[in-house]
């Protein structure tokens, strides 16, 4: 992850690529990463992911931040997380400092 905080608004890139395959069922928070010295305004932002899955599952992933917690869920029903899938997004979103 990298990324700036200017004028109250996070700039932020996440790649994440699991090491190993999971099962996951919709909607559950896999947890990346916390943020230091800042937190969302108390809303939660979701952000489309890029995905190197099979179509049956396009378009479902998301990473999103909600108070300092920087997350990974799928929408798509519960299925097989393959090893060393990658996903990625970039985040802009409102931030308080701590």
């Amino acid at each position: 992850m990298t990324g700036t905080v200017v004028n109250g608004v996070a700039l932020m890139r996440v790649f994440w690529m699991n090491n190993g395959s999971f099962m996951s069922p919709s909607w559950k928070r896999v947890n990346l990463a916390r943020m230091v010295n800042f937190k969302t305004n108390g809303e939660g932002y979701d952000f489309i992911c890029a995905e190197n899955t099979g179509s049956d599952v396009a378009g479902s992933g998301i990473i999103g931040v909600q108070n300092q917690d920087i997350y990974w869920q799928h929408t798509g029903g519960q299925y097989e997380i393959p090893k060393q899938q990658w996903h990625q997004a970039a985040l802009i979103f409102p931030v308080l400092r701590v």
